[in-house]
C-alpha cells in the first residue's frame, strides 16, 4: 500500500483497535523492508500522533529547570 494511502488510513479515518496496530504495523514493516524514503516517510506519519499524546499525557507536570 502507498505510503499516502497508510497515512489517510491512519490519520484521517477510525478504525478499531486492530485494525488500527494493523495498519501502523505495516507501516513499520514498509520503513524496515523499503528503505531510507519510507522511514523518513513513516516519522512524518507517526510524529504528529506521537507529539498530540506526549501533549495529552504531560498536562499538569511542572517543567523541570535545568541546572547550571
Amino acid at each position: 500500500m502507498p505510503l499516502d494511502e497508510l497515512r489517510k488510513l491512519l490519520v484521517c479515518e477510525r478504525y478499531d483497535s486492530d485494525t488500527t496496530d494493523e495498519l501502523w504495523q505495516q507501516l513499520a514493516h514498509h520503513a524496515r523492508d523499503r528503505g531510507p524514503a519510507w522511514v523518513v516517510g513513516a516519522i512524518g506519519v507517526a510524529l504528529p500522533a506521537l507529539t498530540h499524546l506526549a501533549a495529552k499525557i504531560s498536562r499538569g507536570y511542572v517543567r523541570a529547570r535545568r541546572r547550571r
